[in-house]
């Protein structure tokens, strides 16, 4: 016995062999089933299955404890000749703890009602994991000749510190590779009320920070004064303006709807770049002829925004001559652009599995991206499963859930994408 039919029956499937589509399914069953949520994780027997599955239909996989019950799994296909940089398909599998949400039912199984699929970890790494799985799978059942090595890394630790995670694979995997592409969940994909896609949402870049720093120079003041003129009272009247200011409102450009319907802004909502005040040191003290005030202003940009032209706006905000507005010298941000062969697999890819469109978004990484980015990967994080609004807020708490169409859609995504970047041409 090999191949599906031998994951099925490590499984307990019935029927006939499935195809990858529904071959996610019972692998995203049995990881809701074991509880690895966060901190202590507890990801080792089911790294240790997975294992054994995969090894088990021909796929080179091996656990790596990493700390009590804590355990990383790293899987490979070797192209006979690899022309391009590996890929790495990424999920973490510790989840926001499970037992600590108001669940309607037990949250250690993965339950199916009116079309939608509930459990713990179906919205999060769990979920995604999966998928990559099973997409794993069928792209090793199809023996199509590779132009790359693909790795599956599954690590444990991905909402903590890495040090049980990413982290320790480093450490103790000398020969993981220095440079590679990563596709990993985040980001954020739009889903209609019936699970249907609108847009999947992707990242390459985090959304981009910079550092200004107000400096006022102002008028001496006697001992028990207050003056207009002094840096203190020049400095708090910035600060007003800059936290009353809205900078201009943006929204990526309109859509269609997955079936070709009337256009809408994706995530429905506008958003800005947002600026905020702390560290404010008042001064001069009473009586000193010099003296200065100064403040530390966050901002978080949203494209197309740059960081020189917030600067410059920055000046007009304050209106004060006499603060002077300095720009840190922050470190320059990665190309924004994704390579050209990711770019366009994820437009097959969403197109034929989703009949929805790609939209690059910038948002907050996940701890894990930044960890390989930090490292000298190229990471992609992708919304691998659309999600409504609903969905999308209760993804770490209670009742976590997914439309059945939206995570079979979404498995077929995964293996189309993953054939797309990783089979020869």
């Amino acid at each position: 016995m090999h191949g599906r039919h031998a994951i099925c029956a490590l499984l307990f499937c019935t029927g006939a062999a499935a195809d990858n589509t529904t071959q996610a399914r019972p692998f995203a069953e049995r990881m809701i089933s074991v509880d690895t949520s966060a901190p202590q994780g507890h990801e080792l027997p089911l790294v240790q299955e997975i294992a054994k599955h995969l090894t088990a239909s021909g796929i080179h996989a091996t656990a790596h404890p990493s700390g009590p019950a804590r355990a990383n799994l790293v899987a490979r296909l070797a192209a006979d000749r690899a022309l391009d940089p590996p890929l790495i398909l990424h999920a973490s599998l510790d989840v926001a703890p499970c037992a600590l949400r108001r669940w309607s039912s037990g949250s250690s199984s993965l339950r199916e009602k009116d079309g939608v699929l509930t459990g713990c970890g179906i919205a999060e790494g769990k979920g995604a994991a999966a998928m990559m799985v099973a997409a794993l799978l069928d792209l090793h059942q199809s023996g199509l000749p590779l132009r790359r090595d693909v790795l599956l890394i599954l690590t444990s630790d991905g909402l903590g510190s890495g040090a049980a995670g990413i982290s320790h694979l480093w450490k103790v995997l000398p020969d993981l590779p220095e440079h590679a592409t990563v596709i990993t969940p985040g980001s954020w994909s739009d889903a209609n009320d019936d699970g249907s896609a609108r847009f999947l949402g992707a990242q390459r870049n985090p959304a981009e920070t910079m550092t200004i720093t107000l400096k006022a120079h102002g008028d001496a003041v006697g001992p028990g004064q207050i003056s207009p003129s002094s840096s203190a009272s020049r400095l708090l009247r910035a600060v007003g303006r800059v936290e009353a200011h809205q900078f201009p409102a943006r929204a990526t450009p309109p859509v269609k709807s997955g079936d070709g319907g009337v256009l809408f802004p994706p995530l429905d909502a506008l958003v800005r770049t947002s600026c905020r005040v702390s560290d404010v040191q008042l001064g001069p003290l009473p009586g000193v002829a010099t003296g200065l005030s100064s403040a530390t202003v966050t901002c978080h940009l949203v494209p197309p925004d740059e960081p020189s032209q917030i600067a410059w706006f920055m000046v007009d905000v304050v209106k004060d001559p006499r603060v002077v507005v300095e720009r840190a010298k922050n470190p320059p941000p990665v190309d924004a652009a994704a390579p050209a062969d990711v770019v366009a697999a994820l437009q097959a890819a969403a197109g034929s599995a989703f009949k929805a469109p790609v939209i690059w978004l910038r948002g907050p990484a996940s701890p894990e991206a930044s960890r390989m980015r930090a490292h000298g990967w190229d990471v992609v994080e992708v919304g691998m499963v659309p999600l409504t609004r609903a969905q999308w807020g209760a993804a770490h708490g209670a009742d976590a859930s997914v439309h059945v169409r939206a995570f079979s859609e979404a498995t077929a995504f995964t293996s189309s994408l993953l054939r797309q970047l990783a089979v020869a041409r």
